[in-house]
């Protein structure tokens, strides 16, 4: 038969228990062996909801046009996950139930660059938004540039198509408040590079040497 005793966390040095939480937990006795399992208590996971909200619009930069199904990420350690959505047909994003804190907005769509809000290209830095409890926050728009494209092949010192050489587009980005190089895209095994989401400036290029020659 299984006993179960519940524990209570009393008073420390003299203070009144008022002054600490009490916790219960679970110590479980297997029938005819003695041994004792403890369980702790279940912890909180629940995601924290609250009255805040953040609109906004998703735009494509070179016409202004609205993009319809752009998504839009958000997150805060408040919230203890990322959370999405999509923007409608006139590229309107809301986000609803938010607690308050210090979140990052980022937004993307296929072939187009994604950005964190208050970027105007990736080798930016963002803008975090301090929201407050009951607050709406609006106007949280993003102007996304569409991405290029870099087309090559790699060949031998005779004029052969290399297969499996690593050709990689590296792109200054901040990363936890730091700017680094990061890579964008990737490569072909038929030696043919199409690397999408890369900006024309501030690019660079790079391949092993001197085993490989690019054309």
């Amino acid at each position: 038969m299984m006993r179960v005793i519940l524990l209570l966390v009393a008073a420390f040095l003299g203070a009144p228990t008022s002054a600490f939480p009490q916790v219960t937990a679970v110590l479980q006795t297997t029938p005819g062996t003695g041994a004792s399992t403890y369980q702790a208590p279940p912890r909180d996971t629940a995601a924290k909801t609250g009255t805040a909200r953040i609109r906004g619009h998703v735009y494509a930069a070179e016409d202004g046009a609205p993009l319809r199904r752009a998504q839009v990420r958000i997150f805060a350690p408040e919230l203890r996950e990322t959370r999405s959505t999509s923007t409608d047909e006139r590229g309107v994003f809301e986000f609803r139930d938010l607690p308050g804190g210090r979140y990052t907005v980022t937004a993307g769509k296929g072939s187009f660059v994604s950005l964190q809000y208050g970027q105007t290209r990736p080798s930016q830095a963002g803008r975090p938004l301090q929201i407050l409890d009951g607050q709406t926050v609006e106007k949280v728009d993003f102007a996304l540039p569409r991405g290029g494209i870099i087309t090559g092949r790699v060949v031998d010192d005779f004029g052969e198509a290399v297969a499996d050489i690593q050709v990689a587009a590296l792109q200054p980005r901040f990363l936890q408040g730091r700017r680094q190089l990061m890579r964008a895209g990737g490569h072909d095994p038929r030696a043919r590079l199409r690397l999408m989401r890369c900006r024309a400036a501030g690019r660079r290029t790079g391949c092993p040497r001197p085993t490989s020659r690019g054309t």
